[in-house]
């Protein structure tokens, strides 16, 4: 599990801290590496976490990010480029 905080005084937390979950994610996934980004608006127990790991007031908690093995990968049927490519219509 990978906590991420970001400085609150950082005026592009949210962007700088969102590019560096994909980088890890991107990342996991080249190390056959499953991930999951789990947003911290929908986690109400934050200030919790926060105490528990004794983190300052001035970091804001942006995301937790789980790394797992996957057991299996989803397999995807790929769709020819004329099923998806669109010319001026939809």
């Amino acid at each position: 599990m990978v906590a991420v905080f970001m400085d609150s005084s950082s005026k592009y937390r949210t962007e700088d801290g969102s590019s560096a979950i994909e980088n890890m994610i991107i990342w996991d996934t080249a190390l056959d590496y499953g991930a999951c980004w789990i947003q911290e608006n929908i986690r109400p127990q934050k200030t919790e976490f926060k105490l528990l790991i004794n983190i300052t007031e001035t970091l804001n908690l942006l995301a937790i990010l789980t790394v797992y093995i996957a057991i299996e990968w989803p397999t995807k049927d790929e769709k020819s480029l004329k099923e998806v490519l669109h010319w001026e219509t939809f």
